[in-house]
Parts: structure tokens; C-alpha cells; sequence
């Protein structure tokens, strides 16, 4: 049999009895279209995870990642924080302002908090009422930037140093890309990018040999524990919140630009675009009812009313969703 002609049957039976073939299609999909007539229809989107094959080697160095840092695959939120001179002709030159606006751009990171009720997050008043911050929500394994705080501590040893005795600490080399700090190896290259360093004796004048970098680069792994979606909320709102005080210029007195990603941002950032279209999503399926009404004009009263109900239950959802969702 050829595809034209079952096609050809399968019009002879569909247009022979329609209503037979609408109210099977009813019994069969309402029972699954009724669940979102008791739920809210909630999208989510893991731009990180998303795109990784479920085996793939990226999947099992995330799992192995996270196992590392005690966390479960699915809960690890990454923040990422790159730090750049404010004009793209110069670059950041090394010294204690510099490494002091880092360290105060982390503390201001950490100690970013919003105010919840038991329930969530609240924008008023009550007893029940408490303050959440970034840092509570990192891992055990605490802070990952604990390499540049030690440059950091090490740099103002050698500048106190110099103060006094105009010599360096024959027990502290700040050399790029590893440095030695009393005996331990401390390795930047995950901190400094584009580094230039200091030539000749110069190198002995100032309390490192890194001169300038193009980028620096500050860390923060967080537990988000997907399966309590409040937290995951809450967690949602902090990066945004911290994002949208970035852009607004609240760290503008510091020496350098700060550019952020997050997961959350990310996912946000995604949706972003598909939001904008639901209103077309909307006008779409008042034009398929339309067209429906036109297509089954033959049907008797009682199986338009039927079909104009089941197509009305449709809609209404699609506008909560969007509504929902906009919120």
C-alpha cells in the first residue's frame, strides 16, 4: 500500500465520522491536559547542565567536580567574577589599592543578603523574618579564592617590608605563575591573566614581580540543593540581585570594571528572549481557534460547545502560565 492511498483512508474515516474521532481524541489527551488544570505550568532551564550529553565526559567531570567539593552534580552554582581596567587601552597595575578593592569587591559579594519569611522570600515585615547572605550558601570546602588571599596577605608582608627596611623577605617570592610563600607553593594562574612582569633589578624594587595584569579573576562555588526549590529561589534572587547592583554602578568607586556570570543569570538570561514571545504564543492559539471553528462549522451545536470549551480551558492556561511567569 502505498502512503497516498493510506493517507486517502485515513481522511475517508477521519472525515466519514468526525465526531467519533473528536470526543476519542477527547477521552484520550483531557486526562494529561487536566493536570495543568490543577498545576501551574513552570518551565526550567540549566544552561550549564542542559547542553551536556547524560553520559558524557563533561557530565562525569562535573560529577567527579562536585563530589570533590561535597556537593551533588545537580546542586553546583558556579559564580564567576573577571575583573577589567575600566578602558580597554590600560591595564591593572599591581599594588595594595588594587588587591584592596578585590578584597573588598569578595566581602561585598559574600555579605550580599536579602530578607525572607519562613514561607520565602517577603518584601515586608514580620516576626518570622530573616536575612540570608551569598556566603551562606557555600560548600564546606569554603572559600575558593583562598590562593589570592594568600598572594594578597604575602604582598602586604612585603610592602610593610620594604616600609621598614627597603629590603624584600628572602622568605617570600610573589613570581608569577607560581609563588613561594614561606616554603609553600602557591600557584596564581587561576587569578591573574595577561600578566606582565617586572624586568631586572626593577622586580627588587616592589613587593612583587607581577608589574600589571589584563584580568583578574575571583570565584565562588555554592550549594544550590535543587531538590528545595525555595532555596533554589532564594538563590536565584541574591545573583540577580547582585548583577542588577553592578549595573546600576554600586561598585563604580573601585579601580576596575567587574564582569559576572552566574548559572542562575544564565538560565535567566535564556528565558529571557523566550519571554518576550508568549504574547505571539497567545495570538497564535486564538487564531488556531478560529480556524478550527471555521473547519468544523458542519459539527452540530452540541460538539461545538464542546470543542469551543476544550479550547478556552487551553487558552486561560496558556495566560496564567504567561502571567506566572512574567511575575
Amino acid at each position: 500500500m502505498s502512503l497516498s492511498s493510506l493517507f486517502r483512508k485515513i481522511g475517508f474515516i477521519v472525515g466519514k465520522r468526525p465526531k467519533t474521532i473528536f470526543l476519542t481524541n477527547l477521552f484520550l489527551f483531557l486526562p494529561s491536559l487536566s493536570y495543568y488544570l490543577i498545576n501551574d505550568i513552570k518551565v526550567e532551564t540549566d544552561v550549564r547542565r542542559g547542553f551536556s550529553p547524560k553520559n558524557g565526559r563533561a557530565t562525569s567531570e562535573s560529577k567527579a567536580f562536585a563530589e570533590f567539593y561535597n556537593v551533588s552534580k545537580d546542586g553546583v552554582d558556579l559564580v564567576l567574577i573577571f575583573l577589567e581596567p575600566k578602558t580597554s587601552d590600560k591595564r591593572l597595575i599591581m599594588n595594595d589599592k588594587l588587591l584592596s578593592d578585590v578584597d573588598t569587591l569578595d566581602r561585598y559579594i559574600k555579605e550580599l543578603s536579602l530578607e525572607i519569611n519562613s514561607e520565602g522570600l517577603s518584601e515586608g515585615k514580620n516576626d518570622s523574618q530573616r536575612v540570608v547572605r551569598l556566603k551562606d550558601f557555600e560548600t564546606s570546602k569554603g572559600d575558593m579564592n583562598y590562593l589570592f588571599h594568600a598572594f594578597k596577605w604575602a604582598y602586604q608582608l612585603q610592602s610593610t617590608s620594604l616600609l621598614l627596611t627597603s629590603k624584600l623577605n628572602k622568605q617570600i617570592n610573589l613570581d608569577f605563575p607560581i609563588s613561594q610563600i614561606y616554603g609553600f607553593d602557591v600557584p596564581l594562574d587561576s587569578h591573574f591573566f595577561g600578566v606582565k612582569l617586572a624586568q631586572g633589578n626593577n622586580s627588587e624594587k616592589f613587593p612583587s614581580k607581577i608589574e600589571s595584569v589584563e584580568t583578574i579573576g575571583i570565584y565562588y562555588l555554592l550549594d544550590g540543593n535543587n531538590k528545595n526549590k525555595n532555596q533554589m529561589e532564594i538563590l536565584n534572587n541574591l545573583e540577580l540581585k547582585l548583577f542588577d547592583n553592578i549595573n546600576n554602578g554600586d561598585l563604580n568607586n573601585l579601580t576596575f570594571k567587574v564582569l559576572i556570570y552566574t548559572d542562575q543569570l544564565a538560565n535567566y538570561e535564556m528565558m529571557r528572549g523566550a519571554k518576550k514571545i508568549t504574547s505571539l504564543l497567545g495570538i497564535g492559539v486564538v487564531a488556531m481557534i478560529l480556524f478550527l471553528i471555521v473547519a468544523f462549522w458542519h459539527f452540530n451545536w452540541k460538539s461545538q460547545v464542546i470543542f469551543l470549551l476544550k479550547q478556552l480551558i487551553i487558552v486561560s492556561r496558556v495566560i496564567n502560565w504567561e502571567i506566572n511567569w512574567e511575575n
